[in-house]
Formats: structure tokens, sequence, C-alpha cells
């Protein structure tokens, strides 16, 4: 698992690298709690997360999509999971 984000608003952000799935998303940590959020969207898919973190982890997913589509596009590739400096 490659951490991309140490802490927005006290979330975690992380992508797998050895994922075959066809719809690019991020694994999100909150309070021991972990939800899967689609990158295209900013869609809840798995999980439970205050309305409050996730309209900021939609705000901020909009600020670096593209970059978060690069790093899916190349996640199994060595170093193609890093972090993203706001």
């Amino acid at each position: 698992m490659g951490e991309i984000k140490r802490n927005l608003a006290g979330m975690r952000i992380c992508m797998y690298g050895q994922e075959e799935h066809p719809l690019p998303h991020i694994h999100v940590f909150f309070q021991q709690q972990a939800s899967t959020i689609a990158i295209a969207d900013g869609r809840l898919i798995v999980g439970n997360l205050p309305a409050g973190r996730q309209k900021v982890l939609r705000a901020w997913i909009d600020l670096h999509r593209g970059e978060l589509l690069e790093m899916w596009n190349s996640r199994l590739k060595v170093g193609g999971i890093r972090k993203i400096k706001d």
C-alpha cells in the first residue's frame, strides 16, 4: 500500500499497488475505519465517512484528480504511487 497523503483533516489516503480493479479509487482511513472512494467523482464506494470529511475529500480529489489518475494508471510500476503535497 502506498500512502498518498498522511493527514488531510485527520484522514490518511492510500492507494494499493497490487490491485486489479476496473474502477480507479483510493482508500481512506479515518478514526480506525476504512472507506473506498472513487477518483472520478469522489463517491463513497465502501465504508462510512462523515459527511464533513467527504466534502473535504471531494474538494481534495477535485484538485488532484489528474495526479491520482496518473498514479492509478502506473500503480503497478515501481515508484508509481507517491505522496501528494499541497
